[in-house]
């Protein structure tokens, strides 16, 4: 029995262990591609992160990072509701109410 499994171990570690040279070409045309693929992608990966960081640093840079100042709140409120009463039109005056029922 322990012949047996011997023999099995060593079967595959031949098997295992076989020349490259004996591979098939297209196996070896493949594992080429795959490693440019791999290679394309690395480089990709790194202009992500290149852009990833050159952004993050304007934002860095910008003179605020999305917080008004209250003087500046004030301004905007105004700017929108001048800009409201060009837009939109005042309602009609409302009519007056019906005089009551007794005159």
């Amino acid at each position: 029995m322990k012949a047996k499994a011997w023999i099995w171990l060593a079967g595959l570690l031949v098997v295992m262990t076989a020349s490259p040279a004996h591979a098939d070409p297209r196996d070896q045309q493949l594992r080429r591609l795959l490693q440019e693929r791999r290679q394309m992608l690395k480089e990709q990966r790194g202009q992500q992160r290149e852009q990833r960081e050159l952004q993050r640093e304007q934002q860095q840079e910008a003179p605020w990072r999305g917080r008004l100042t209250p003087e500046e709140r004030r301004q905007l409120r105004r700017d929108i509701r001048d800009a409201g009463q060009d837009v939109y039109r005042r309602p009609p005056p409302q009519p007056p109410p019906y005089p009551p029922a007794g005159f």
